[in-house]
């Protein structure tokens, strides 16, 4: 396995209020439970500013938004997030169930 220490990108995730389900942000300013399209940034500080006016701006749609880093290949550095991909770990259900955007962990 690869060694996973240094984020080529960055990506913004939070929780939905309406589900609390893991979401990421979208390359079209949305958004969504796997990372199809997500906005990415290569500059640590400028993804930090848009965390902060998303928080701002977005906390009737999500809560607790902050920044994940990804290799070249898009998959994240931390196993947490690694985990947050593919859903709970106890039970079928969510992104699970419907059979989004599954991580190989």
């Amino acid at each position: 396995m690869p060694v996973r220490d240094k984020a080529s990108f960055y990506v913004i995730t939070a929780n939905t209020l309406l589900t609390g389900d893991a979401v990421f942000y979208s390359a079209e300013q949305s958004w969504q439970l796997g990372l199809q399209n997500p906005m990415l940034f290569t500059d640590e500080e400028k993804a930090s500013q848009a965390v902060a006016e998303i928080s701002a701006t977005q906390a009737h749609l999500v809560v607790g938004a902050y920044l994940i880093a990804l290799d070249q290949d898009l998959s994240p550095l931390q196993m947490r997030e690694r985990l947050r991909l593919s859903g709970p770990t106890n039970y079928r259900h969510g992104k699970q169930e419907a059979g989004a955007n599954h991580v190989s962990l």
